[in-house]
């Protein structure tokens, strides 16, 4: 293909140099019309989205304007008090599915959740590239500020057109949404406190975005996953081990909301589908890692056996690695306890004051039932090709053993710390008292001594098929004295 080289006349290129040239010029082009053209105008609006079609495609194209893309979104559409609609948004009519699942009668809170969408998605290239350029990872963690931000729900923020509760929840969903696409490739980028606030997402105070966001939940794992074991079996391993743990462990937050039971059974019986479904692929992974890694021919002395640690060795590629990730969410939690008012409620109980046992429960229930919601898949789940029952207590030990790890972590701050310690103890409970109802009332074996460094034993790669039954929820009393 022959490109206009000025002067000098043309010059030859081949048909990716020739596509990336033609979109570089268009690049260009769509950032004038950003720059120049009215705020809320359609021509801005559209070149936003084209924008973004191009950075799915050519990163680095978008790279040298991402920063301008983010600002244009964040600091011009987002506080515009109006914008020119398509007809099509103009039409939009109540209770009518805009936006993947997203519903309003407000076109304008429509056309702004559409933007937040759009630049995400122009951010994180759906193709294999190389390391992202400087300028798109500073923009990452630019837009990961303002999302942190949309996600807060106590935050007094007023961005027009969202003046409801209903509409506030709306754009907080898209603000969630943005970031899961954003973790595809720059979760290292998003600030960890960006993670907490789009978990508590699935206890979101409005019911419809929360539902919607489940969905979306569940199968961003399910992508994250198939991209980890593709990656793994190409030989290069892209994150595949512990990224879809990071956001599997956010399903276990579902059935929970303001610290109270989701009213909509769904959302919770659906997460726990998907925590099932996640652990059976992950142990049949693990499992067909192991079995080629020990086809491998003996390593040289002083050489690592390929695939010992990344490979089926590793906590990072087993599904137990959710349950640190469940741990740091707990602890940063709103609603989590610390340890003095809970050991002051039942010093309080002990001696015999009225109803301090009651509010001792009250502030532990909801973080058993999500700790139960994690730990039960992870000791019962079933292995999808094999025979027999899997016993829980064979599973504890090693769930100890991350317990134990994960505790003598530190957070960034002394009372983070403490919390994800207490969480630490109630888990370990939460893990005994399912193995004890498991065995028919027979207590679990004792844990084993601690161990910082957590090597899982080759055991667990072999599971075996366990028909799964519906669980009775597990009450505080379960795990008295866990303490």
């Amino acid at each position: 293909m022959q490109v206009n080289g000025g002067a000098g006349g043309g010059r030859l290129l081949s048909g990716a140099e020739a596509s990336r040239e033609v979109l570089g010029q268009l690049a260009a082009e769509l950032v004038r019309v950003v720059r120049k053209g009215e705020a809320g105008g359609l021509a801005a609006q559209a070149a936003v989205h084209a924008l973004a079609a191009v950075g799915c495609l050519l990163p680095e194209v978008v790279g040298g304007v991402a920063s301008q893309l983010v600002g244009f979104v964040t600091d011009v559409l987002l506080p515009a008090p109006q914008l020119h609609l398509w007809p099509t948004q103009e039409g939009t009519e109540a209770g009518v599915a805009a936006g993947d699942e997203e519903t309003s009668s407000n076109p304008l809170l429509l056309a702004k959740a559409a933007a937040l969408r759009a630049v995400a998605r122009g951010l994180t290239p759906s193709v294999e590239a190389g390391p992202m350029p400087a300028a798109t990872v500073e923009a990452v963690k630019q837009l990961g500020q303002v999302l942190e931000r949309l996600l807060d729900v106590d935050a007094e923020q007023e961005v027009p057109g969202c003046s409801g509760e209903e509409e506030r929840g709306m754009l907080r969903l898209a603000a969630a949404r943005a970031v899961l696409k954003l973790s595809t490739r720059h979760d290292s980028a998003l600030p960890p406190s960006c993670y907490v606030a789009t978990a508590l997402m699935l206890q979101d105070p409005v019911p419809e975005p929360r539902a919607v966001f489940g969905a979306k939940l569940r199968k961003h794992v399910s992508r994250l996953l198939t991209m980890g074991l593709v990656a793994s079996h190409a030989g290069a391993p892209r994150g595949g081990g512990w990224l879809p743990s990071k956001y599997a462990a956010m399903l276990a937050l579902s059935g929970v909301t303001d610290a109270a039971v989701d009213p909509v059974e769904l959302n919770k019986a659906s997460a726990a589908r998907g925590l099932r479904e996640f652990v059976v692929a992950k142990r049949i992974a693990a499992n067909a890692a192991a079995q080629a890694a020990a086809l491998q021919p003996e390593p040289l002395a002083g050489t690592r056996r390929k695939g010992a640690a990344g490979n089926g060795g590793n906590i990072q590629e087993q599904p137990e690695f959710m349950l640190p990730h469940l741990l740091y969410l707990l602890a940063l939690h709103p609603d989590c306890p610390d340890q003095d008012a809970v050991c002051g409620s039942q010093q309080q109980d002990s001696a015999g004051e009225a109803g301090a046992g009651d509010e001792a429960q009250a502030l532990l229930a909801p973080f058993v039932a999500m700790l139960q919601a994690l730990l039960e898949p992870l000791l019962l789940a079933a292995h999808a090709g094999g025979s027999g029952h899997t016993q829980a207590a064979a599973l504890l030990p090693t769930l100890k053993r991350v317990l134990q790890s994960t505790k003598v972590t530190c957070l960034a701050d002394e009372d983070s710390t403490a919390k994800m310690r207490l969480m630490c103890d109630l888990g370990s409970a939460v893990a005994a008292a399912i193995v004890t109802r498991e065995n028919t009332g027979s207590p679990p074996p004792a844990a084993p001594p601690s161990q910082v460094a957590v090597v899982l034993p080759r055991s667990l790669f072999i599971m075996d098929h366990l028909a799964h039954a519906p669980k009775g929820v597990l009450g505080v009393e379960a795990v008295a004295g866990w303490h």
